[in-house]
């Protein structure tokens, strides 16, 4: 989760549930906490995740299961909020930092979820802002049980997106520089899409857009890389809710279930895999119901077209001739755009509503056949395809979709022969700040143009072979071989890199193939 979902999600909780009963708290190290919360006429499960598989905050249908004996975090909770409310929440100014006060009568606490770093964390504060309980690996220097909480503070070099300058920003972007490691806060997914709308718009207006959506109630896209606030144009979502807090939760509980554990004998629990699965298909069948029939909005766009010169510039609505069926259609319109900004923008919702239906409906014909097929035999599908048979050659080797090799180093001395093998062009990818496999494409030539979904195939599979694979997704470094060497007397598999790019991925996105020879 970006600050930008953080921040949505912060304000849909502050919303709709500030003030809200404390009724039960629990933890734990392999997941991160849950809060239950009683508002009139509901009850709600806040999960803050904060563990290996998984980092994010969200409503969750039902918690993990918690130790036995409950670790401090969870005890402190328990003796100083529960049977409180929940007074106020909290987020850190374009950061993942997300607090929430929950006050009783004569006490109360404040719980922590910070995932700034490389490893997230949740903290209990005391009245007087003093941390009394952390969880989590490691955490960073200074944040020690009696020490007053102090937030994370801005990387060096790194500024706020609410005080860039318009032209400097445009001159980054002129000089190649990645906006995500200038920009504080800016996911790589949210500079792609600052990027495509300067080139539409003009820097001004895109940061203006995206300034706008950060810290209001809204809805959540999911795309392939992740959750977003900000819908982006051009690309078909994967899901869109319209409720921050739900589909956070959703979307947090997808990646916590994670592969079905085996039952005695190695034999999956077939009636786990069952619920799993027509809960997917549950979850489609909504998300298509929700998408707008992109047959009614080309209608109104058409109907647009044909009467654009009698559309008032300033206008939210217009009442227009139905070129399908006769009579009149009213076209809502967006007053702070002009009416054939507003016409290009029918015909983009229509596109882009089309692609998701179409998107969505294969996904849910792939999920219906995965359900029937299993049960015409007994039983789910294997959980993961076998690892590709070495044969005793040197690396894990697939195919990309696109035809690509990709070689995969299994061990440090295979890290170390990968990059002695590799072309200077060739790209080499691995997690950022995770041990993991060093991971080669081999390109064609030195001018041939990697395709995007090789790319992030490569990525999807270091992601995977990394200690970061049990986290929804991972940033994952780009860069051409040539650009990484290993320091003299360095141990295997270290190396040293620069002028690398950055993708976040999903452990093992994409298929790519073993490779039979």
């Amino acid at each position: 989760m970006d600050p930008w979902v953080v921040a949505r999600v912060g304000a849909e909780l502050e919303r709709d549930w500030r003030g809200a009963w404390v009724q039960g708290a629990w933890a734990s190290p392999d997941w991160g906490a849950v809060v239950r919360l009683r508002a009139p006429g509901r009850t709600g499960l806040l999960m803050l995740a904060a563990g290996p598989r998984t980092v994010g905050v969200g409503l969750v249908e039902r918690r993990p299961a918690a130790p036995p004996r409950p670790p401090a975090l969870a005890a402190y909770l328990r003796a100083h909020a529960v049977g409180g409310r929940l007074e106020g929440v909290r987020w850190g100014r374009f950061d993942r930092v997300l607090e929430l006060a929950l006050r009783r009568a004569d006490d109360g606490c404040s719980l922590v979820w910070e995932t700034a770093g490389r490893r997230p964390l949740l903290a209990v504060l005391d009245p007087s802002g003093r941390v009394r309980a952390v969880q989590g690996e490691r955490p960073r220097p200074g944040l020690s049980p009696g020490q007053p909480y102090e937030p994370p503070p801005v990387p060096a070099g790194r500024v706020l997106p609410d005080r860039a300058d318009p032209g400097e920003l445009e001159r980054w972007v002129a000089r190649g520089e990645p906006l995500e490691r200038v920009l504080f806060g800016v996911a790589p997914g949210l500079a792609r899409e600052l990027r495509a709308r300067m080139g539409r718009k003009g820097p001004a207006a895109a940061l203006g857009e995206l300034l706008a959506a950060y810290g209001r109630p809204g809805p959540l896209w999911e795309y392939e890389d992740g959750l977003s606030a900000v819908e982006r144009e051009g690309a078909a979502p994967v899901a869109v809710w319209a409720s921050a807090l739900e589909g956070a939760g959703r979307w947090l509980g997808a990646r916590m279930e994670g592969p079905e554990a085996p039952a005695e004998g190695g034999v999956p629990d077939v009636r786990r895999w069952r619920r799993r699965v027509e809960r997917r298909i549950r979850n489609i069948e909504e998300d298509l119901a929700r998408l707008p029939d992109p047959a009614e909005l080309r209608r109104l766009a058409d109907a647009l077209a044909a009467g654009l010169h009698r559309v008032a510039r300033g206008a939210d609505t217009a009442v227009l001739p139905d070129p399908w069926g006769g009579g009149e259609v009213e076209v809502p319109l967006d007053p702070g755009r002009s009416p054939a900004d507003n016409l290009e923008r029918l015909y983009r919702r229509a596109a882009k509503a089309e692609r998701a239906r179409q998107i969505l409906a294969e996904r849910l014909a792939a999920a219906r056949a995965e359900f029937e097929g299993a049960a015409a035999d007994g039983g789910p599908p294997p959980a993961a395809p076998p690892r590709p048979d070495p044969g005793g050659r040197p690396f894990a080797r697939y195919v990309s979709s696109d035809g690509w090799p990709i070689w995969v180093g299994r061990n440090g001395r295979e890290n170390d022969r990968l990059l002695r093998e590799a072309r200077p062009w060739d790209l080499w990818l691995h997690a950022r700040d995770a041990p993991g496999a060093h991971v080669l494409i081999r390109k064609p030539g030195r001018e041939a143009r990697c395709p995007d979904r090789t790319l992030r195939e490569a990525a999807g599979l270091a992601a995977l072979r990394s200690r970061r694979s049990g986290e929804g997704t991972v940033e994952v470094i780009v860069v051409e071989a040539g650009r990484v060497r290993k320091p003299k007397g360095a141990g295997p598999g270290r190396v040293v890199v620069h002028g690398e790019e950055t993708v976040r991925v999903r452990p093992g996105w994409g298929s790519p193939k073993p490779a039979t020879k």
